[in-house]
């Protein structure tokens, strides 16, 4: 007879060894991987909470204004307001006007359920720039358009108000087409080709910009004494502050156990909060001083920077690699040049080389800007040039850096310069 399997449940003993962060720890590697402006949101938020806590905001004085650096485009709506405010017509009809205007989507266009539509007004919308605004439909926009532009080709002004832009984009039915409006194959895709220079959505210029981000930047390069050092910025971000002499006050008069539990609970929190702003600060400061002594050259103003990986800069800070990320993550650089972010000073190196993809885009550029124009250098030659400056990469390589900087293909090139000499 076969035997039968037994199964039975057995307790059994198992070692396992677990690490908890401890709140205070959670606290600081968010603190460590906030941007400036959220770490001052974030001091607000628990200062509202302590009512020992005061945030130090910076003087205005001490911090840059970039406003001024950051123009922005006016709004749809403000820019075809601006138009209707220069107009001689009846204060009836610009707020008839002003009313279709508060309708229009990002695009320009007027709802299709839009009821009891003003002609008068919208006339006067549909002749405001930019042309196509007011429309219905895409038919519509692009026959206003059409219809401002002289000598726009007839045939597609014909088709736009007969509403056939539909059947003009079915090459298959041009045969239906030309025998019901004239012309012939050529003459309707040359009609197609003029739609096609109109702009379908003619309000998306004047669309409202995405909120403007401003910067605070975290480390700031500083010549002093001839040396080239990053030192943290804090002169431009908020400090934190104990009031010790209210609480030393409330301390005394406070009688029952849970009240001095509550202040030294509120105290705790700040001693808390405090140290894990000075880990930030210290992480931030050797950050920089890393980045100052291997990118030397580079924030001198002398040369390009040096491949220098995350987990390179967590052996030499003898910090986690994760640590490294989380402060350099959305924390920037103040340099005499621009304002960079912390991330950059982190370029990896292109293959087995000691050199940066930056450096390969110049090389590149360079090599393009001053070969024989009537026989451009192709990506394989490209490469071979580049391998003769002893910078090995496969070419596939060379295609995709020539292509982030916009350099066109050798033929592309080679044609341009054919144009130009009349060829």
């Amino acid at each position: 007879m076969a035997q039968r399997l037994r199964t039975a449940q057995k307790p059994q003993q198992k070692l396992t060894t677990r690490l908890f962060l401890s709140p205070a720890m959670h606290q600081s590697i968010e603190i460590l991987q906030f941007t400036g402006v959220q770490l001052d949101a974030y001091l607000q938020r628990m200062a509202a909470e302590n009512p020992f806590l005061r945030v130090l905001v910076p003087r205005a004085d001490t911090v840059a204004d970039v406003s001024a650096a950051a123009p922005t485009l006016p709004t749809l709506t403000d820019f075809l307001t601006a138009q209707v405010r220069l107009l001689s017509i009846p204060t009836v009809e610009k707020k008839a006007v002003r009313g279709l205007i508060a309708e229009l989507d990002a695009n320009g266009y007027l709802p299709t359920d839009l009821p009891a539509v003003n002609a008068i007004a919208l006339g006067i919308l549909q002749s405001l720039e930019p042309a196509g605004v007011g429309a219905r439909n895409l038919t519509e926009c692009l026959l206003l358009q059409a219809q401002r532009q002289k000598h726009f080709f007839p045939l597609a002004v014909t088709l736009l108000s007969a509403g056939e832009l539909t059947r003009l984009a079915d090459a298959s039915t041009w045969a239906a087409l030309a025998r019901d409006y004239g012309g012939d194959a050529t003459g309707l895709s040359q009609a197609l080709a003029a739609i096609r220079t109109l702009d379908p959505a003619p309000g998306k210029q004047y669309a409202p910009p995405q909120p403007i981000q401003y910067i605070v930047p975290d480390l700031i390069l500083d010549h002093t004494g001839g040396t080239v050092q990053l030192l943290p910025n804090t002169k431009q971000q908020s400090r934190l502050r104990f009031a010790r002499k209210e609480y030393d006050r409330l301390t005394h008069r406070a009688g029952d156990a849970a009240a001095q539990q509550y202040l030294r609970t509120q105290r705790q929190q700040f001693m808390t909060l405090r140290n894990a702003l000075d880990r930030r600060e210290g992480t931030l400061a050797a950050l920089g001083s890393l980045v100052a002594e291997k990118q030397r050259t580079f924030l001198q103003g002398n040369g390009q920077m040096t491949p220098l990986t995350q987990r390179a800069a967590a052996r030499s800070l003898q910090l986690h690699p994760t640590t490294i990320g989380r402060a350099i993550q959305g924390k920037y650089v103040q340099t005499d040049q621009r304002i960079y972010p912390l991330g950059e000073f982190f370029p990896r190196a292109v293959g087995t080389n000691q050199i940066t993809a930056e450096a390969v885009i110049r090389r590149i550029q360079d090599l393009v800007a001053a070969e024989d124009p009537s026989d451009p250098l192709s990506d394989a030659l490209l490469n071979d040039q580049l391998a003769r400056a002893g910078i090995a990469m496969s070419r596939r390589a060379v295609t995709k850096y020539r292509r982030m900087v916009g350099i066109p293909t050798s033929y592309v090139r080679w044609r341009e310069w054919q144009k130009k000499e009349g060829g």
